[in-house]
């Protein structure tokens, strides 16, 4: 399968629309996989030093190893979520921007800092302010719309009346078209 990453001692992991090398290359930029490793590292090594007979050492440690194991495979599973999830999304704004350069730089704790929520909670509350007051004005120009056909649709009925008078039917016509499309 092309889209699938190795990662040394874990199990393969799938994921769309993301180049090996680049998640490779940013999970290897990252300090705190490097500490991970490290950590798995001198676990391995300190159970290479323990005593054979002491086989309840020997099982924590081993147990620890695994969950170190699991610990560093969750970290890999996270970054390629978060790239999927950068790939997916459109950019644009100065935020975004700079937590994706911090991502492909394998700063993920920078890409998150970046991203304050008190700042995201104070842009959200403009928009959905912004937007409210749009759809009021909206809806009032929904309302203006709707008497605008209505003196189109009365201009036209009144019009039906004084026709018996003339034949004006064709601007019947029109006026119930324009009432129709102010509706």
């Amino acid at each position: 399968m092309d889209n699938e990453l190795k990662v040394e001692g874990n199990e393969n992991v799938s994921f769309q629309d993301i180049s090996n090398s680049n998640i490779t290359v940013i999970i290897n930029k990252s300090a705190d996989y490097k500490r991970l490793l490290d950590e798995l590292s001198s676990l391995e090594e300190h159970l290479t030093d323990l005593n054979p007979e002491k086989a309840d050492k020997i099982n924590q440690l081993k147990n620890r190893i695994i969950n170190k194991n699991a610990e560093i495979e969750r970290f890999e599973q996270d970054v390629i979520s978060l790239a999927e999830a950068f790939s997916k999304i459109n950019i644009n704004t100065s935020r975004l921007i700079k937590a994706k350069e911090y991502f492909n730089e394998g700063k993920f704790k920078e890409a998150n800092t970046i991203l304050k929520l008190t700042e995201i909670d104070k842009d959200q509350n403009l928009l959905l302010t912004a937007k409210s007051k749009k759809e009021i004005e909206l809806e009032g120009l929904s309302k203006q719309l709707i008497d605008n056909s209505n003196e189109y649709y009365i201009k036209a009925k009144a019009l039906i009346i004084n026709s018996y008078l003339s034949n004006s039917f064709g601007e019947i016509f029109n006026l119930f078209k324009r009432s129709i499309k102010s509706h």
